[in-house]
């Protein structure tokens, strides 16, 4: 954990001789895949400012979580760990200070407080893999647990469910910054370990909408 403390904070080029699973992590997680918009990291999602953050909230909360919650699979994975009821508020407050904190300009730069608070989430999600495979989640009948099609569709639910709330509520982006957005997120998903074969076509609604079907 120091060793991967340190990693995150200063690169994997400051650790000496380092386990070969930080390594690993540190060394996907620094590089910037090809279908990524550089730049977007340095600028950040500029439709994110035009609308309030309490909308933000709304949407992440009425829109995505409730959702989410509503999958089967990520339902038996919560029920398994005893998350499914309990501690509700405060994984809200978790999400939203980890939603905020990644939409930063240039937070997502290894070092920054975006690309750790990210990758601390992928090993999080590591970690409820195991417990919820130790506490009952059935693996035969749902897969495993935070598999990928349980991750893609919480990214839709931060993307296309989210931004199709606010646009409910009159903050529509125009195609450009959709565009941006999903490129944007397309660097979360990397990060969070999401195959890249799943989301780095999506550009638009429409490719979103392909997806979640």
């Amino acid at each position: 954990d120091r060793q991967l403390a340190q990693g995150l904070a200063f690169g994997l080029a400051s650790l000496d001789d380092p386990d070969e699973a930080v390594a690993g992590l540190l060394g996907a997680t620094e590089s910037v895949p090809s279908h990524v918009d550089r730049s977007l990291i340095d600028a950040g999602p500029s439709a994110w400012y035009d609308v309030p953050f309490r909308l933000h909230l709304l949407s992440m909360s009425a829109g995505a979580l409730v959702g989410l919650y509503g999958s089967p699979s990520i339902a038996s994975v919560l029920s398994a760990t005893g998350q499914l009821t309990d501690h509700t508020e405060r994984r809200l407050r978790d999400t939203a200070r980890w939603l905020a904190t990644t939409m930063l300009p240039g937070s997502l730069a290894p070092g920054e407080a975006g690309y750790v608070a990210t990758v601390q989430l992928r090993i999080l999600h590591a970690r409820a893999r195991q417990a919820a495979r130790r506490h009952g989640h059935e693996e035969r009948r749902f897969g495993a647990a935070i598999n990928q099609v349980d991750l893609a569709r919480t990214w839709l639910g931060f993307t296309l469910t989210s931004m199709r709330a606010q646009a409910s509520l009159g903050f529509e982006q125009d195609t450009v910054s959709v565009e941006q957005t999903y490129g944007y997120w397309q660097h979360i998903a990397h990060l969070l370990g999401i195959d890249a074969e799943l989301v780095d076509g999506v550009r638009d609604h429409a490719g979103a909408e392909r997806l979640d079907t």
